[in-house]
């Protein structure tokens, strides 16, 4: 009877496999057109997509310990120029745009560039040798920089519009993301932790939302979104007064997903990226997520739109894609 029930197993789960298969793959979503982009490398980690305005557009990235690159457009997005610094000489995460226009990029070991007269001319600031992750301003010469070191060591520090140092604090938590809006409101998240300020950046308080190493947060009116590196998406309707989980990352019946970024265009219609090429697509405000057609196995670290409405991605090995959803 063993025996039997044994065989009747090894005949039925490998359809059952092949039947969960088969409805995932019959469920993806197709793109109308993916355009992969000449990145002119095969080779740079590109890890964030940044538009100015209908026509102008940054890549940043480059390569840890060896160089930093940055990609302009000055059609949309169709063609991309390479700019690679060894001066700079360490990979570049994260980009912002400053109330005073100046477009600015941090990264490893305290790079910090900015953009002056010429959209694609740089100037080049060292601060303290940290692992800076994002940047966002408050005003056009006050920002806020953070940063974090293997999970267990985060800083956050003050700077001004040149990249010197106003004020700095030491965390054991690593930050990844910031974003500062109107109003002195504001959010910063990362390893287990999500905090939230009124008063632009001088206090913050601890939210209570769920256990993830956050990576992405976007924010529409009072509307924010976070993902997490473990595939897990949340949502607060009342900018950051209440949350839901919209996405379980660690349950076990839901598809395995490591996600990097999260992007909403409106109040129903976002989208995630992550590894292996994974993008996800919600057109319920996030209550429920599609997979698109897989053109890449590459890791996707930002996920962006351009004025115009195409969806850029980009990530290693020099990844980019203009998308039409």
């Amino acid at each position: 009877m063993k025996r039997l029930s044994y065989h009747i197993l090894c005949v039925i789960l490998p359809l059952v496999l092949l039947l969960a298969a088969t409805g995932c793959k019959k469920d993806q979503l197709q793109w109308q057109q993916v355009q992969k982009l000449d990145s002119h490398s095969n080779a740079d980690e590109l890890h964030k997509v940044l538009f100015t305005d209908s026509k102008n557009g940054y890549v940043f990235g480059g390569n840890l310990y060896h160089n930093s690159v940055v990609l302009y457009t000055a059609d949309g997005g169709t063609t991309w120029k390479r700019t690679e610094s060894q001066a700079v000489g360490e990979l570049l995460i994260s980009a912002t745009i400053a109330p005073s226009g100046r477009v600015y990029s941090c990264g490893y070991e305290g790079k910090l560039i900015y953009n002056t007269d010429s959209p694609n001319v740089w100037n080049f600031h060292q601060m303290e040798d940290y692992w800076f992750r994002d940047i966002a301003f408050t005003d056009s010469n006050h920002a806020w920089v953070v940063g974090g070191i293997s999970f267990n060591s985060g800083m956050m520090w003050q700077v001004d519009a040149y990249g010197n140092r106003i004020h700095r604090d030491s965390f054991p938590y690593q930050y990844n993301k910031i974003k500062m809006l109107d109003g002195g409101n504001g959010f910063i998240c990362g390893y287990g932790v999500v905090k939230k300020t009124t008063d632009g950046g001088n206090t913050w308080t601890m939210l209570n939302v769920g256990n993830e190493n956050f990576t992405g947060i976007t924010v529409l009116g009072l509307d924010v979104w976070l993902c997490g590196y473990w595939g897990s998406i949340f949502h607060s309707p009342d900018l950051g007064e209440h949350w839901q989980t919209l996405r379980n990352g660690n349950d076990l019946s839901q598809q395995k997903y490591r996600l990097n970024d999260i992007l909403f265009t409106d109040k129903l219609h976002g989208w995630a990226v992550g590894e292996d090429g994974k993008i996800v697509y919600s057109r319920d405000g996030g209550v429920h997520w599609s997979e698109y057609a897989q053109f890449t196995t590459s890791v996707l670290f930002s996920v962006s739109q351009n004025p115009d409405g195409d969806l850029f991605v980009a990530g290693a090995n020099a990844a980019l894609y203009r998308l039409i959803p």
